[in-house]
């Protein structure tokens, strides 16, 4: 929960572009991929100029290799009371330093990625996959720690990983091979400066049956304390995971059976005390996106809501919650009168839309992959999203819903585009991190920093 991570952290955060002052001083993690004690007090890192050498295609000479402390400008914490000018408003979003490819392990090809911060341990956990699905973890500037490594060692085919961290720990989800149908898996994974620390084997959470093009969306409930898996195959189902990765009670099926789902995302809500879970579904010949609310068992509390009513398509469905506001934000891929693009609309803690669902982003877009992460650092969004060339491109989005001008992200060099981008904030700093599958053969990774408006 975004809430409560903020104040465990005792921060939130602003930056100016360029160098920067901290009151808990930067330590640059050691050469050979050790890590060390964030908190320990050591020397700021340099904070150079945003523009660094490159190659023609605008990335860093070496690809392979990992961030290095001279080519990033660090972002400051600062007290939780003090917010940056501009707060919640657009500010000046843009990529900070070159895209990086991870260092991963062997595998057949990254057909998905995702990633999660660790508040305790000040890393990310980036998945990817497939066959098998792999990890990777991060420092706190996105730096990576040591080499990739994998996540399960099952031979069977394997898909669209996903991961939320809370309980100490993050969890993995991803599909897997079972027999003739697909499956829907989770694993608990830890930090340690040695490498991953797992929780037992890889477990199936539902039945034989899972849509494999749509992931398993995670999401943490602090007031819970365990997570809920939701998935789409013949309806909308969900299962509550324990902190150690262990499933707990039934799976629940929230939606009709006989109704076409995909693509459910999840969050938990701390202001509504509740899940909120979006995804797509067919209206006969046509299709639509809709909001389910679910308490801290998984049960459905009201209607299902229609967002869209009957439009010509959808997919790739978001949602994020503004701890802030207390606001949850559901956002969508659609082709609307012709018109490709992204939706979005902002909901209360009862449930209740927060003004008129907001075309964002058009007529960029495609339903490749899309993803939206709200910062607490920033009271604003990034968005993440496959464009019509071969960069991910990404825009700000603030808390009334106005968009920024869309921008490439990425310039990994790939020959057919960077796929499948996702997104996430930093807890107490205006910095997000895209990641995205270039080529479906590497992982890459791009900085994006914000500076407030005046």
């Amino acid at each position: 929960m975004v809430g409560e991570v903020v104040r465990r952290a005792g921060v939130v955060a602003w930056v100016a572009l360029g160098a920067c002052a901290s009151a808990e001083p930067y330590v640059a993690p050691p050469r050979d991929g050790s890590v060390v004690d964030a908190t320990a007090p050591g020397v700021d890192a340099p904070a150079p100029a945003l523009d660094r050498p490159s190659d023609d295609r605008g990335i860093a000479p070496d690809r392979a290799a990992p961030i290095d402390a001279a080519d990033v400008a660090v972002v400051a914490d600062v007290p939780v009371d003090v917010r940056p000018a501009g707060y919640g408003r657009l500010g000046t979003t843009a990529r900070d330093g070159d895209t990086v490819t991870l260092r991963t392990h062997p595998t057949v090809n990254y057909r998905g990625v995702d990633t999660a911060y660790d508040p305790v341990h000040r890393v990310f956990l980036v998945v990817y996959g497939n066959a098998p699905i792999g990890g990777a973890f991060l420092d706190d500037e996105g730096r990576q720690i040591g080499d990739g490594f994998a996540l399960t060692d099952n031979a069977n085919w394997t898909q669209n990983p996903r991961v939320a961290w809370g309980g100490g720990g993050f969890l993995a989800s991803w599909h897997r091979e079972a027999g003739r149908a697909v499956a829907p898996l989770v694993r608990r994974v830890g930090y340690a400066p040695s490498g991953p620390v797992f929780s037992g084997e890889a477990t199936i959470i539902g039945p034989a049956g899972s849509m494999q093009e749509s992931c398993v969306s995670l999401a943490w409930s602090e007031e819970a304390s365990e997570f809920l898996a939701v998935w789409s195959f013949n309806g909308v189902h969900a299962r509550r995971i324990g902190p150690d990765g262990a499933p707990r009670g039934d799976v629940v099926t929230f939606t009709d059976p006989s109704v076409w789902t995909e693509q459910p995302s999840v969050v938990w809500s701390a202001a509504a005390r509740a899940y909120f879970v979006v995804f797509m579904q067919t209206s006969g010949a046509l299709a639509g996106v809709a909001l389910q609310r679910l308490d801290a068992t998984g049960t459905a509390m009201g209607a299902l809501r229609d967002l869209t009513g009957p439009i010509a398509f959808a997919k790739v469905t978001d949602v994020a919650y503004d701890a802030a506001a207390g606001a949850v934000i559901a956002t969508w891929y659609q082709v609307r009168d012709g018109v490709r693009g992204f939706a979005a609309q902002r909901f209360g803690a009862d449930g209740e839309p927060r003004g008129a669902a907001a075309t964002v982003f058009a007529p960029h877009g495609s339903y490749d992959g899309y993803d939206l992460a709200w910062s607490p650092a920033t009271g604003t969004s990034f968005a993440a999203f496959h464009g019509e060339g071969a960069s991910a491109m990404g825009a700000e989005l603030d808390e009334g819903l106005r968009a920024s001008a869309p921008f490439a992200v990425t310039a990994s060099g790939s020959r057919n585009g960077d796929y499948l981008p996702r997104v996430v904030a930093h807890p107490s700093r205006p910095l997000w991190l895209v990641l995205s599958s270039a080529d479906y053969a590497r992982v890459v990774l791009q900085r994006v920093t914000w500076r407030g408006a005046p």
